[in-house]
């Protein structure tokens, strides 16, 4: 694969499309590239489901809602570096604005001895957290940007949850 890095940001598919979209992601990786996916998770549809409120609009239907088993699953041969379910507030335009149960699903694909050279590692030997900070850096102040925010008032934004993940794998702060 030729890609550093692909993000996959509320790109609600059914279940057939969404393995094929995420299986041709992982293929499309570079040895150590990553996989950032983002979307509302099943307990979301649940939630509006049973009548609160509080919750963003999401899509209208059940299947467009994948939890972190679904978005594994559909990501064969790469390593799962952050999974989790948890809830955030969005700042993403009009119909975006609020509170979303959302999974997050950070997955590497590994080196290949062969090509060895300069890709991402896991479990912290060289990881570049400078490039991590910084590719977090644009995806939250372009989401900033979109809904007329302060990049710095974004609560749950990408940058948090990339720093997160480079901490939890013990990778050096830049």
């Amino acid at each position: 694969g030729a890609w550093d890095l692909i993000l996959c940001v509320y790109c609600a598919l059914p279940p057939g499309p969404r393995r094929r979209l995420l299986d041709a992601c992982a293929r499309a990786l570079s040895p150590g590239g990553l996989l950032l996916f983002e979307n509302f998770g099943p307990r979301h549809w649940e939630g509006r489901a049973g009548g609160d409120r509080r919750l963003v609009p999401g899509p209208g239907d059940r299947g467009l809602f994948a939890g972190p088993g679904d978005i594994l699953g559909a990501c064969e041969g790469l390593s799962p570096l952050v999974v989790r379910e948890r809830e955030l507030h969005l700042h993403e335009g009009r119909f975006h604005r609020g509170l979303a149960r959302v999974v997050q699903v950070l997955a590497q694909k590994p080196q290949t001895p062969a090509r060895g050279g300069a890709g991402l590692t896991a479990g912290g030997e060289g990881a570049p957290a400078e490039w991590l900070r910084a590719v977090a850096e644009v995806a939250a102040h372009a989401d900033a940007c979109a809904a007329g925010l302060d990049p710095g008032d974004l609560e749950g934004s990408a940058m948090r949850f990339m720093e997160k993940a480079a901490a939890d794998k013990g990778w050096p702060a830049s």
